[in-house]
């Protein structure tokens, strides 16, 4: 665009570039990046960036170009995130965030996972260059889980990007630890060969959970004693509390870590932004969720898979259940308004996946059941519908010696044409 001419190179610009660079190997040539970023406006660079069918990006061409291939949602995809990095090279960040969501949601429809990544990417990088770090932090993850999930190795020039950058060096630094808090706890060194670590107790990983959970907070020994010893005396308690500890502070040594865990005024104290976590990732995206915007949800909907089961689901005691369910009702609350979101606009071979997780974690709730099936029914797969209302039915009379209400019977009726009752039993 126009904007371009006489836009000096940023720091801004170079995250872009960083990006482009990574997704696009050999995109940004090496001469590019070392010299021409010092001699070159930014849209003499950017012109250089090969990035479809070995055409450049000339904004006279383009247009036509997208007319002719409009139904190329990789070629739409790409042309939002070169908007973005429009936006972002001009210092309009809210802009620049709207592209970068509009990015991922063409990949999204398409299923095209790397440019999804892209735009991911994108949405962080504009956070950081708006100085936002608590917003580049979080897509930063985001990113991460979606990578993991799609099986995507990140590579090591996406990871040390940010850092490399004068005025961000050492903004985030590299984690060397993931805890993973959702499902069964477990802390995985970010080596080569990220194995769980395996604690020499029980209570040893039992007592860095209870840290995690209340990390940020002053500890007191006699709270963390009645949380995880409550049926010993209070001299056994204070034995094993001391042998625990020690493990646990042997086991986070070669980690860089053996003082994570601080004892200050008679109080212990753990700070969870020094590691990457499922945790801080996903529990702002969970506070949030019922009062974002219906596109800031989509944009950040792929980081629900990081809720991989109940918040440290196989722990003993009781410390941790409050929050566990607040979790899991946030949890389900979003997976349904995203759900719910992507039928009213016709996507619903999307929703699919958010309804079937929010029917799995409140299997008794009847009216999400329903939309489950209508959802089903929507996309003509009546064998599927069909199976789920006998997968009801069999619960409700197993579990509770009760049919499905009458109004599910009957809304049932009018989906699937026939009888409820007959359809649940038909063979």
């Amino acid at each position: 665009p126009a904007d371009f001419t006489g836009v000096p190179y940023t720091e801004p610009a170079g995250i872009v570039l960083t990006i482009l660079h990574t997704f696009y190997p050999g995109v940004v040539p090496p001469s590019v990046l070392r010299e021409s970023i010092a001699n070159s406006s930014t849209r003499q660079l950017l012109a250089e960036l090969i990035i479809i069918h070995d055409a450049p990006y000339i904004p006279a061409k383009w247009d036509a170009m997208i007319d002719r291939l409009r139904s190329a949602h990789c070629i739409l995809a790409t042309h939002a995130a070169l908007l973005a990095a429009e936006a972002a090279l001009a210092a309009r960040h809210a802009d620049a965030r709207q592209r970068a969501q509009a990015c991922i949601g063409m990949a999204q429809s398409a299923h095209l996972a790397l440019y999804v990544a892209l735009g991911k990417a994108m949405l962080a990088a504009s956070s950081l260059a708006e100085g936002n770090m608590g917003d580049a932090s979080t897509g930063a993850a985001e990113l991460a889980a979606y990578l993991r999930k799609h099986m995507i190795e990140p590579p090591t020039s996406l990871k040390n990007a940010l850092n490399s950058l004068p005025s961000l060096a050492g903004a985030i630094p590299a984690s060397p630890l993931y805890l993973r808090c959702f499902g069964s706890f477990e802390a995985i060194p970010q080596d080569e060969l990220r194995l769980p670590i395996k604690f020499r107790t029980r209570k040893t990983q039992e007592l860095l959970c209870y840290f995690v959970h209340r990390a940020g907070e002053e500890i007191h020994r006699d709270e963390i004693l009645a949380a995880l010893w409550p049926e010993l005396s209070a001299q056994q308690a204070r034995s094993l509390f001391h042998t625990s500890l020690y493990n646990l502070r042997k086991a986070l040594d070669p980690y860089g870590l053996e003082d994570w865990i601080r004892h200050e005024n008679h109080a212990y104290h753990l700070r969870l932004d020094v590691v990457a976590s499922d945790l801080s990732a996903l529990e702002p995206l969970l506070t949030r969720a019922g009062g974002m915007p219906a596109e800031d949800l989509l944009a950040q909907a792929d980081a629900l898979s990081l809720y991989a089961g109940s918040y440290m689901e196989s722990l003993s005691g009781d410390w941790h259940i409050a929050r566990q369910t607040r979790f899991e009702q946030q949890a389900i609350g979003a997976l349904r308004r995203i759900g719910e979101i992507l039928v009213q606009s016709g996507r619903c071979t999307e929703a699919l996946e958010y309804l079937r997780r929010a029917v799995a974690l409140d299997p008794f709730n009847e009216l999400w059941q329903t939309r489950l099936i209508a959802c089903y029914v929507e996309l003509g797969n009546r064998t599927a519908a069909i199976r789920q209302y006998r997968t009801l039915w069999k619960l409700l009379k197993d579990e509770l010696g009760v049919a499905p209400e009458p109004h599910t019977q009957n809304r049932i009726c009018s989906l699937l044409g026939g009888d409820p009752l007959a359809v649940a039993k038909r063979r």
